[in-house]
């Protein structure tokens, strides 16, 4: 398994980038070496194709692509654009499918996405929250979502992001304590109820500046959200939660433990049997399901 990041691509100023890159991703080239390596290891991987071995002709070795005993499973923003040399862009999924290089591909991008989504609908639809929402914006408004981090092409993503799905994310200096913004744009909610997303480097900074925003009042535990990379961060969220006594009350969404949740899914179903083409079927659903609740009826 692995996560290849396409290459890089300059983009024009007014387009948002389409993905946040990571340094330490693979890319397509790398994954498809390592798939290739990783077939080879498999005690099975001399098995003979079932259409080439005849007395006539010459015996001719699996491919990992053709080996049952190996499934190549991609996690990767589909979306993202690669760019032939001659200029034509594909998106990854197509590029991946062409080439036929995985089995299964898992959009990375869409599941963390939609854990954002989810944990929002949650926060506005919370009972104690009615007033706030009610108070925050109309109908055909943007609902305003506080996002705390220090990369300014993550602030432009991420905002590009949810303004499809009806959020409007903003700086939460951009919001004084009347709740009116400093861009003159208009919450009508002080910024400690309007929820938070806190992304940082790493999870013990993310945890940091929770704490700092605890600690001097700009927000409250139940309206914030640590946006987390690996489980190390949720040992400093613990640690958090139990130095303000509020267990349970700030939100996480940790990406590896949704992607290992997505691998797991995919792996069982394959050792229940079900075919490539009805898992990547299942996987694509899950993008577009509350995922915890799938999973949970899946596992």
């Amino acid at each position: 398994t692995s996560t290849p990041s396409p290459q890089k691509k300059k983009q024009p100023d007014s387009t948002p980038p389409r993905r946040i890159p990571v340094e330490l991703d693979l890319d397509l080239k790398e994954a498809a070496q390592g798939f290739h390596r990783l077939a080879q290891m498999s005690p099975h991987n001399n098995i003979i194709t079932p259409s080439t071995p005849t007395s006539n002709s010459p015996k001719q070795l699996q491919d990992e692509s053709d080996d049952p005993h190996v499934l190549r499973v991609l996690l990767v923003d589909e979306e993202a654009l690669v760019e032939s040399g001659g200029g034509r862009p594909m998106t990854l999924r197509n590029f991946v499918q062409q080439v036929q290089l995985a089995d299964v591909t898992i959009d990375a991008r869409s599941l963390i996405v939609r854990s954002v989504l989810e944990w929002l609908q949650t926060h506005y639809n919370n009972t104690e929250n009615n007033a706030d929402r009610s108070s925050t914006a109309t109908s055909t408004e943007l609902l305003p979502v506080i996002l705390e981090t220090h990369s300014k092409e993550w602030f432009h993503s991420i905002k590009y992001e949810l303004r499809k799905h009806g959020y409007q994310v903003i700086d939460i200096f951009d919001v004084d304590g009347d709740g009116s913004s400093t861009k003159g744009e208009q919450t009508r909610s002080p910024p400690s109820k309007i929820p938070m997303l806190v992304y940082e480097r790493t999870g013990a900074d993310t945890i940091s500046t929770i704490r700092a925003f605890l600690k001097a009042n700009m927000i409250e535990p139940r309206n914030v959200c640590a946006l987390l990379s690996s489980h190390d961060g949720l040992q400093h969220l613990q640690d958090l939660e139990d130095s303000i006594q509020k267990k349970g009350e700030v939100g996480r969404i940790c990406s590896s433990e949704i992607y290992h949740k997505a691998f797991a899914f995919v792996r069982q179903e394959a050792l229940e049997g079900t075919n490539i083409q009805d898992i990547q079927r299942q996987i694509d659903t899950i993008t577009k399901t509350e995922l915890d609740h799938y999973f949970e009826e899946s596992l």
